[in-house]
């Protein structure tokens, strides 16, 4: 069977979606969408699929605390294959770089990578790829 591993990369600082006269609201990874995180909403529409073995998040050294509050709206089953989060690099080829290394030991045949603010990709592309 193939081994198939997810890199989602979500370190970014989302800089460009900020609102001129509001307040920041921090990263839109972690902005909610239906009352969840949009990177939880990420998570689980990998973690839904049977073929994915494990889920690499790959967040900022500064996020932890946010990602651990987006992560608590994760049913058990959708934690499943999701590793602890790695931090990412200065950009976003140093990022998917960081998440790439920490899955050596995973030993995967296959290794997708996705952005944590595309939150609706559906199962039939995720499978299609």
């Amino acid at each position: 069977m193939t081994k198939i591993a997810v890199v989602i990369v979500a370190a970014g600082r989302g800089s460009r979606a900020r609102v001129a006269g509001k307040p920041d609201r921090g990263p839109k990874q972690y902005r909610k969408i239906g009352g969840r995180a949009i990177i939880a909403q990420t998570l689980a529409a990998f973690a839904e699929i049977p073929e994915v073995s494990v889920i690499q998040p790959v967040i900022h050294a500064d996020d932890h605390d946010m990602y651990d509050e987006a992560l608590s709206a994760l049913s058990v089953q959708e934690r499943a294959p999701v590793l602890p989060p790695v931090n990412g690099g200065e950009t976003r080829q140093a990022s998917v770089y960081e998440g790439l290394k920490s899955l050596a030991s995973q030993q995967p045949d296959l290794v997708l990578v996705h952005d944590a603010v595309r939150p609706f990709v559906s199962a039939a592309t995720i499978n299609r790829t």
